[in-house]
């Protein structure tokens, strides 16, 4: 049996008056079947953060307003990338270097 889902992409929340970038039909219930479906539609490999996908079924059971589904496409703050310390003072500079750091420490 097959089964529709709707996506919301997360670009669409400038738009008020669009609810949904578009359906798609998958053949089961499960929703991994409903990303598939709308991954292949689109044409890429992996979908947009904050992507939205719905089946039909879902939005019958009236768990989703419009309110509810305009917010969860909306882009949160980006994650802070992690720094690492980028200082090479610590880094020998040559063999002999190596060499006595490994003495140094009593590995050698």
């Amino acid at each position: 049996m097959a089964t529709t889902f709707y996506y919301r992409l997360p670009s669409d929340n400038t738009n008020e008056f669009l609810l949904w970038t578009g359906r798609v039909t998958a053949e089961s219930k499960l929703h991994l079947d409903g990303v598939y479906a709308v991954r292949d539609r689109l044409g890429v490999k992996k979908l947009p953060r904050n992507t939205l996908v719905v089946s039909e079924h879902e939005l019958k059971s009236g768990q989703w307003s419009s309110h509810r589904i305009r917010e969860a496409t909306l882009s949160r703050e980006p994650r802070e990338k992690k720094t690492y310390a980028k200082s090479v003072a610590d880094v020998p500079t040559s063999f002999d270097d190596v060499q006595d750091m490994l003495k140094k420490f009593g590995l050698a």
